[in-house]
């Protein structure tokens, strides 16, 4: 699990459910790195977050809930992460 997901999940210790808001500004993670976490934490093979919204996209009025059904027959989990969409960025010389 990486750091960001850590901090992600360590807000549920505080308060659920809990807003995309609550969880930006609580983080202080940038925006498109907060989705990718939420992603993988909501939309993936290891559904630990439960969302509000359906579909595999992260919406600013999004609100998530721990999954307390979530159980698993390993002792220890892999939670893959979301790949970042690689864009080719052109410079200009002038």
């Amino acid at each position: 699990m990486s750091l960001y997901q850590t901090l992600v999940l360590l807000l549920f210790n505080k308060k659920e459910p809990v807003s995309y808001e609550e969880k930006s500004e609580s983080t202080k993670i940038d925006e498109n790195e907060l989705k990718r976490q939420l992603q993988s934490l909501a939309c993936g093979k290891v559904p630990i977050l439960l969302k509000s919204s359906k579909g595999i996209e992260i919406h600013q009025d999004d609100i998530f809930t721990f999954n307390k059904d979530f159980t698993h027959k390993l002792c220890r989990i892999k939670i893959n992460q979301v790949q970042l969409k690689e864009t080719v960025s052109l410079k200009l010389i002038v």
